[in-house]
Formats: structure tokens, sequence, C-alpha cells
């Protein structure tokens, strides 16, 4: 299944809006809901986005069951983007020309994808693993687990959220530091 709801309920001011909603949408089908204003299919597509919590029952989406809040998903992407743009910036700061540059890439990217937590590290040496925590994705990855696989909350996320945000502050100030330094401003 593409989408799959089983049983969702959803109630605004004690006013239930989706009673026992079950619905299967199969991979490479066309679906399309018709009602009257105020029938809930605003409200069907907000909880399958993640943008909106059932009260009851289960959404898969790619058979993945959404736990927590979209709008922390988009502020740890927000703050994933933040944190390689700048550090991209930094990066480029020392590169003499485009080809040094995306030498560089190699050199950022794959011990992030290896430390980030998107393989497993309890397999690794315990010094091995410790690099991870160098590594912004290690946080964003641990962030996005704690909301959307276990439904966490801003407690669970805060330390990972001030981390990349130190990563981001880091990584400008000594971009500061490095075009003063490198380049002729």
């Amino acid at each position: 299944m593409a989408i799959q709801l089983q049983h969702v309920s959803k109630q605004f001011n004690k006013k239930e809006v989706i009673h026992d909603m079950s619905l299967d949408v199969n991979k490479g089908e066309i679906f399309g809901m018709l009602g009257p204003s105020g029938a809930g299919k605003t409200t069907v597509v907000k909880m399958i986005a993640g943008i909106d919590m059932a009260k009851k029952g289960t959404i898969h989406v790619l058979r993945m069951m959404m736990e927590g809040s979209f709008w922390y998903v988009l502020l740890i992407t927000f703050l994933l983007a933040m944190t390689a743009l700048t550090l991209g910036t930094l990066l480029s700061a020392f590169a003499n020309n485009e080809l040094q540059m995306i030498q560089f890439i190699p050199l950022v990217v794959v011990p992030q994808v290896f430390f980030s937590g998107l393989f497993n590290l309890d397999t690794m040496e315990p010094w091995l693993r410790s690099i991870g925590v160098a590594m912004p994705l290690y946080y964003g990855a641990d962030a996005l687990r704690e909301i959307m696989i276990r439904g966490k909350g801003w407690e669970a996320i805060s330390f990972d959220v001030s981390v990349l945000v130190g990563f981001s502050l880091l990584f400008m100030i000594l971009n500061v530091l490095a075009l003063k330094k490198y380049r002729k401003l």
C-alpha cells in the first residue's frame, strides 16, 4: 500500500469530523475525495501529510507510520540545510577553484553518511563510533528518528536542535575568520 488509514478518527472541539475511516491507496493509483465543505477532506490530507494528528487509528505512508509533528521535521530539515550551507561556504573559502571545491565534497559527505546513524553504529569499534558525535548529520538523524519513528516532541529533540544551531554558528564564525585570512575583502 502507498497510503493506508486504519480506523482513523479526528475531533475538533469535541465534534468528531472523521469517524472510523479506513482507506487503502495502492501504488500507482490515482485517488480523489469528494464531499461538501466541512466534510473532512482537508483534515484527511493533513493527517496523511503529518501536519495534523489523528485522535485514533493509524496512518501508514509507504508502509511507514508517521508518529511525530510535521513542523518539527521541517525545523530539523531547515537546520540541516543551514548547517550544510554554512559548512559548504566554509570549505569554499579554502578552495582555489571549482575543481578543488568538488574534491572537498567526498571528504565531508562520506564520513557524514557512515557516522550519521543510517548504518548501525553498534557494530563499529567504540573509538570509531565516537567520531559520529562530531558530525552534524548524526544529530539531524537522531532528531528525525525521535520525531518520525518514536513520536517524541521538543523535549527529545531540543539537544539535537541546539547542537545543529551550534554547528551552523561555528561554521559561520570560522567562515568569517577564513575569509579575512585567505581572501581579500
